[in-house]
């Protein structure tokens, strides 16, 4: 299953958790798994994905970029993707799916295919302005360059 999906991983994101848990969850699941932290700022809520999931974390809604959020777990993108997820991208796009951001699938996928969650409290490090990847490499103590 996961075998032949595709693990994605298309932000300016670093994760505060080990990238494989999401493989172990898609595996278990034999479905399609994603990364999911909360978060309360109203501001990002309104920039990110976001998901909501039943009580075996399924992920039952999913918002990409919502001037109107529903729910408050963040999902960046980093999904695993199983074959049958990857095999409906075709699909996806003939309709007219925006093939610019990755969240857009997966707001297409939801309600086709199923996707779990992976929760963490810890969420991500964002590394998207020169500032913050100079805080995150003093974090980790190695010095930033550039």
């Amino acid at each position: 299953m996961v075998g032949q999906g595709a693990y994605v991983l298309a932000t300016d994101n670093l994760p505060r958790f080990d990238l494989t848990d999401i493989i172990r969850l898609a595996r278990s699941k034999q479905a399609s798994a994603v990364f999911g932290c909360p978060t309360d700022d109203p501001e990002t809520l309104r920039r990110v994905g976001l998901a909501r999931v039943d009580a075996d974390g399924r992920v039952v809604s999913f918002q990409e970029k919502s001037e109107k959020p529903q729910g408050r777990l963040r999902v960046p993108p980093f999904y695993v993707y199983a074959a049958e997820a990857m095999a409906s991208i075709g699909k996806y796009l003939a309709g007219g799916g925006n093939p610019d951001a990755p969240g857009y699938f997966l707001e297409w996928l939801v309600p086709r295919h199923p996707v779990f969650l992976l929760r963490r409290p810890q969420g991500t490090y964002d590394i998207g302005t020169v500032e913050s990847y100079r805080q995150v490499c003093a974090e980790f103590g190695k010095g930033a360059e550039g």
